[in-house]
């Protein structure tokens, strides 16, 4: 079964659920002895999942790059980040460059 981790915390822990590797490039922070899929023996098997901001064409770049600026900037706050984490997130942050180039070779790979 392929899940979403946080959920499953509770359960992982009561030992009713034992998992075997995680999807993600790196390990999960709220598993750090679980392996990755890639430390398992299964390279170039990641998967990432993820959430961007979008907009219509026209933008402004001045826009865009403001408001990148600030998620950026709000991705690096201790407290957003403990808490993000507690919910089995990993705040990564980027370019709008980066997510193009990420949605073209997902586009490319048939993998979303």
């Amino acid at each position: 079964m392929f899940a979403v981790m946080a959920p499953l915390q509770a359960q992982i822990q009561a030992g009713k659920l034992r998992p075997i590797a995680v999807t993600t490039v790196k390990r999960f922070p709220l598993f750090p002895d679980l392996p990755t899929i890639a430390e398992s023996g299964f390279p170039g098997s990641t998967r990432r999942r993820g959430t961007a901001s979008s907009f219509p064409r026209p933008r402004r770049s001045r826009f865009v790059a403001r408001l990148n600026a600030e998620i950026n900037a709000i991705f690096k706050l201790p407290d957003v980040i403990e808490k993000m984490r507690a919910a089995g997130f990993e705040l990564v942050g980027g370019t709008p460059e980066d997510f193009s180039a990420l949605s073209r070779a997902r586009t490319r790979s048939g993998r979303r």
